[in-house]
């Protein structure tokens, strides 16, 4: 899934997700999730326009997840309060 600036890909085997920066814009590419067990948290894109990066959550077995592409202004907080633009949320099964 993806907005300008930032594009989020899940991958269920190793509970991984890769964030790209699509944009030189000078802001941060950032992915957002929770799960139906309570977990919930972000990782973030700071290393610039045309990078990914790699972050293992570490999830204890959901059975759904719910995730979102942003790009931020500063440090991604906690379910997009600096976000600047955002996806839609996407529900997967796991």
């Amino acid at each position: 899934m993806s907005t300008t600036g930032a594009k989020m890909c899940w991958q269920s085997t190793g509970d991984d997700v890769y964030i790209k920066d699509t944009k030189a814009d000078g802001h941060r590419a950032g992915g957002y999730y929770a799960t139906d067990r309570g977990s919930y948290g972000w990782c973030e894109n700071t290393k610039g326009a045309n990078t990914t990066v790699k972050c293992n959550l570490e999830l204890e077995e959901p059975d759904m997840i719910d995730f979102y592409a942003a790009r931020c202004e500063g440090t991604c907080a906690p379910f997009g309060s600096t976000a600047l633009n955002k996806s839609g949320w996407k529900r997967v099964a796991v």
